[in-house]
């Protein structure tokens, strides 16, 4: 089964002279899980960092890391 980008588009008053204008937003994302004990976690994340790059370079996408931190 093929996988499509999610796509939002909605209608969005402006100022004067224009009466609306159409925007659209693309989500795109890969989700991954694993399971595994707090000692390997880390080692687990980075495996799944190097996978997740793999997959989007073979895919021929443009990728940004983003680091969130608390």
């Amino acid at each position: 089964m093929p996988v499509f980008p999610i796509v939002i588009v909605r209608k969005q008053d402006c100022r004067q002279g224009i009466s609306w204008i159409i925007q659209g937003h693309q989500f795109s994302k890969i989700e991954m899980f694993a399971f595994t004990h707090p000692d390997q976690s880390e080692e687990m994340h980075q495996k799944m960092l190097e996978i997740e790059e793999h997959i989007y370079q073979d895919l021929g996408f443009h990728i940004r890391w983003l680091i969130l931190q608390w």
